[in-house]
């Protein structure tokens, strides 16, 4: 039996990949000896909740960890999530458990790192001033760990030269330390080392990448860092596959996808209003309402600052506006207790949404809720684009239909919906149906439904059930397979972006 190196890279992108061969030719080298293409990733696409079931096998839909950063926020030293809920469920506690010596450097939330048989190090995922720690503690002071936390680095227009520069150093730095402890301390069974810049680089420098982007600045420095880190990991992965020689197994996987983000917002909440399914905080008719006008001014100016190009201005405004969150998701204007149906702020600003009902209203008033929900979403199925007269979604599905059942159903919007690549979700209300997303240009890329997986092994024999692309969930499984461990009993393939719902640009 052959041991196993895992390399994560969060973000990256299959179509990027197999649109570069000739600059990436580790990855397409590693494709040809076992499996090279996509990963479907969970609903919705965010990185925690994907990261985790990578980890464990475990759909959001049981796990119930839906999480996603919000870059506005305006303190992120209070972030973190209970990991209790996967520790010690993931692919390499039970290979731990079972006797396999393991090494698992930055796995994507994992802290503090906990008792393994071998080496687990990680750090703080949302904050710049955490410490970074390891399984056993003497690691530490034996090989310094570099900066593995901090991700939430926002970069102005007038840093970004240095923010790539900084991005280079941190994967460089990980890189050395991670292929340190490989040759020191191994070999090991199963070693597993995840890398976040990449997606945090796309976040930043898509449009400067993107000549179809609308914001396209034209040539300038910044034009080739989303290919330059993309080589950079090439390069990383050619370095693992010549330490591993003979002896390892390779395997390289994202969590989703990377691509241009949204460029355009669909106000459901507007939608919902005309509708009739729901009112607004001081009266939909009232043209004098202070939250109305609250609401028109910050539309008017953030989309002025955007047309400016001047985002970097308004994200610093934005910052010391006083409970900013709920400006910016709209609730001061929305009572989600007084009001029968809602869409909340579920996977932030990016195609996949959803739209919840009020249970008890809804009892309340006497309405049967399937009823309810079949014409909710028939409704919804005909919200067009007013300047297009095209229809925005990809598909509207009750959860039930899309994620199935499980522990953590009830954290789900009672519909799930998909918008075309071209939207986001928006929460503006008294304006137009569609806007521009004032916030592209300061945050240009964003996720997508399908990120990658390239290994020596064959995804296709873990499960029966796989199909032609293999999914998030598969990865756990296919790694116990590999030492001759069975398939956990809460490890299943649920909620995932299925090939025929895939968000495809």
């Amino acid at each position: 039996m052959k041991r196993l190196i895992i390399i994560g890279i969060d973000g990256m992108d299959a179509d990027f990949v197999a649109d570069h061969p000739k600059e990436m030719p580790n990855f397409h080298r590693l494709g040809q000896k076992g499996y090279g293409g996509g990963l479907y990733t969970v609903f919705p696409s965010d990185s925690i909740p994907s990261w985790i079931t990578i980890f464990t096998g475990i759909p959001p839909v049981d796990h119930g960890i839906l999480d996603a950063i919000d870059y506005f926020k305006k303190n992120h030293t209070d972030f973190s999530v209970d990991t209790s809920v996967f520790k010690g469920r993931t692919f390499w506690d039970i290979a731990s458990d079972a006797g396999k010596k393991v090494c698992v450097i930055n796995p994507f939330m994992a802290y503090p790192p906990w008792r393994v048989n071998g080496y687990m190090v990680s750090g703080p995922v949302f904050v710049t001033d955490g410490k970074e720690a390891s399984w056993p503690e003497e690691l530490a002071a034996e090989m310094p760990i570099p900066s593995m936390g901090g991700i939430v680095d926002f970069p102005s227009k007038d840093t970004l030269g240095q923010f790539r520069k900084e991005s280079i150093g941190y994967t460089e730095a990980q890189h050395r330390f991670s292929l340190d402890l490989l040759r020191k301390k191994g070999p090991f069974d199963l070693f597993f080392s995840t890398y976040l810049t990449l997606d945090r680089v796309q976040h930043f420098y898509w449009r400067y990448h993107d000549r179809h982007d609308p914001t396209y600045p034209g040539p300038s420095e910044h034009e080739g860092v989303v290919l330059e880190f993309y080589q950079l990991f090439d390069r990383i992965v050619g370095e693992y596959m010549e330490a591993a020689g003979d002896d390892y197994e390779i395997m390289v996987v994202s969590d989703h996808g990377h691509g241009r983000r949204c460029t355009k917002v669909a106000n459901v909440n507007e939608y919902l209003r005309r509708k009739g399914w729901l009112h607004a905080r001081g009266g939909n008719k009232n043209l004098l309402n202070p939250r109305r006008m609250v609401q028109k001014l910050k539309t008017s100016a953030l989309n002025t600052l955007d047309r400016l190009d001047m985002v970097d201005v308004a994200h610093r405004i934005v910052k010391t506006v006083p409970k900013v969150r709920e400006l910016k998701k709209t609730s001061f204007l929305v009572d989600e207790k007084d009001n029968l149906v809602f869409t909340p702020r579920f996977a932030g600003t990016n195609p996949c949404g959803g739209v919840s009902i009020n249970r008890a209203l809804c009892e309340a008033r006497g309405l049967k809720y399937d009823e309810l929900r079949a014409e909710l979403k028939r409704d919804l199925l005909a919200m067009k684009d007013e300047a297009t007269s095209e229809g925005l979604f990809q598909w509207v599905l009750t959860r039930e239909e899309y994620v199935g059942d499980g522990q953590a159903i009830e954290k789900f919007p009672d519909l799930v919906f998909l918008l075309k690549m071209q939207y986001g979700t928006g929460w503006d209300l008294f304006g137009d149906l569609v806007d521009t997303n004032p916030t592209h240009r300061k945050i240009s890329g964003g996720h997508k439904l399908r990120g990658v997986l390239y290994t020596t092994l064959n995804p296709h024999a873990a499960n029966g059930d796989i199909e032609e692309t293999p999914a998030v969930h598969d990865i756990a499984p296919l790694v116990l397979r590999t030492f001759g461990l069975p398939r956990q009993p809460w490890m299943r393939r649920v909620g995932y972006a299925k090939p025929e719902v895939a968000c495809e640009s």
